[in-house]
């Protein structure tokens, strides 16, 4: 059996929501001066993990969204919030 890519293992997921998420996620993550690593630490995931979302090529869970919010300050719904 063939094994895909990179891009077949993680998709770029083109909509709304996941575009305002990375975005947000992203923007929130550096107005805090947090690395990657620092911010995965306090959610509680690995350092791909954030990079994957701020690239649009993350699946997060409900509760890491929680975590993550928690860890940027922000109520959940900010994380999708169309700027």
């Amino acid at each position: 059996m063939a094994r895909g890519g990179f891009s077949s293992r993680f998709p770029v997921r083109d909509t709304a929501p996941a575009r305002a998420l990375a975005k947000n996620v992203k923007r929130l993550r550096e107005a805090r001066d947090l690395s990657q690593d620092e911010l995965a630490d306090q959610v509680g995931v690995q350092t791909p993990a954030i990079s994957h979302l701020e690239n649009r090529r993350g699946n997060p869970t409900l509760i890491t969204l929680e975590k993550l919010a928690e860890a940027l300050g922000v109520p959940f719904t900010d994380l999708f919030r169309s700027r």
